[in-house]
């Protein structure tokens, strides 16, 4: 492998991971608010009161771009 193929795999390697934690935080923001529509009094809350999904989604982003980014 020459150096050149070796910068573009890390390259890739790094697009591609920041592009799964983009998709990860779309995706989360679609489910919370999908929720918020379909059942109001218990997802439609305010900022302090979502901070536990929010640390929800941020325990779970390891695993998430571990296996896709």
């Amino acid at each position: 492998m020459s150096i050149g193929e070796s910068k573009y795999t890390e390259t890739a390697k790094t697009r591609r991971g920041k592009i799964a934690v983009l998709l990860l935080w779309l995706v989360a923001a679609i489910i919370y608010i999908a929720l918020g529509v379909w059942i109001p009094w218990v997802f439609l809350l305010g900022f302090w009161q979502s901070a536990i999904y929010v640390a929800a989604v941020t325990a779970l982003s390891p695993m998430v771009v571990r296996r896709f980014g």
